[in-house]
């Protein structure tokens, strides 16, 4: 249930103030005094013997993360790795007198292979069909 009652607002249930005809600024400033000591009781209940099971298990599934999703986040930090370290040599060889236009046509090689090799493995999954 909603802590701070119906009257709060709450993100499930979202008003259109034009549909609704409301006309109140999108910024509410409430006084923290009247809301801080009735959610401390609502957050006290939470953790209470009687609910500490439940509300443990709700926030470890909100923070798990499936395989799938860790797999494409940590395929991602590599990527972005990978192209950190490749930046750092296109920018050493030219600092080092490389011609731009070898050090250049090297990347746009690199990228047409690689762009090639993506769209081959979003092809290749079911969901892509």
């Amino acid at each position: 249930t909603d802590p701070l009652g119906p009257s709060f607002g709450s993100a499930s249930r979202p008003v259109s103030r034009q549909a609704n005809k409301v006309d109140h600024p999108k910024t509410v400033y409430v006084r923290e005094d009247v809301i801080v000591p009735r959610l401390d009781e609502w957050l006290a209940t939470l953790f209470d013997p009687a609910n500490l099971d439940a509300t443990c298990e709700a926030l470890a599934v909100a923070g798990d993360m499936d395989e799938t999703a860790e797999a494409r986040l940590e395929a991602a930090r590599r990527r972005i790795v990978d192209c950190d370290s490749r930046l750092a040599k296109y920018r050493a060889a030219l600092d080092a007198g490389a011609d731009a236009t070898i050090v250049a046509a090297g990347w746009l090689r690199f990228k047409v292979s690689d762009s090639m090799r993506r769209s081959t493995s979003v092809l290749a999954c079911p969901a892509s069909r």
